[in-house]
C-alpha cells in the first residue's frame, strides 16, 4: 500500500523553503546559527528585521534595558525571544 500524499494550496508556506530560487540558494548556505544570530543583529541594529520564517515585518520587543529582549513578526506572528 502507498502513503497517501495531500497537497494543500490554502496553506502559507516558509519563504525559506518556497521563495524564489535565488532565495533559496541563499538560504540553503546559511545555517540556523547564521540566520537566527543575523536577525538579532538586525533588530539591535534598527529595531526591526526581516523574519526569518516568512521574510515579513519583525518587529523589536523592549524591556528595561538599552537592547530588544525579542520580537514579533507583524505578517506571520513568529516570534524570537
Amino acid at each position: 500500500m502507498s502513503p497517501v500524499v495531500v497537497v494543500r494550496d490554502d496553506i502559507e508556506r516558509p519563504a525559506i523553503l518556497f521563495g524564489p530560487p535565488a532565495e533559496r540558494e541563499r538560504a540553503a548556505e546559511q545555517t540556523l546559527e547564521d540566520l537566527i544570530g543575523g536577525t538579532w543583529t538586525e533588530l539591535g541594529r534598527r529595531a526591526a528585521a526581516a523574519c526569518p520564517l516568512c521574510g515579513g515585518h519583525l518587529a523589536a520587543r523592549w524591556g528595561a534595558g538599552p537592547a530588544p529582549v525579542g520580537g514579533r513578526c507583524d505578517d506571520c506572528g513568529t516570534e524570537l525571544s
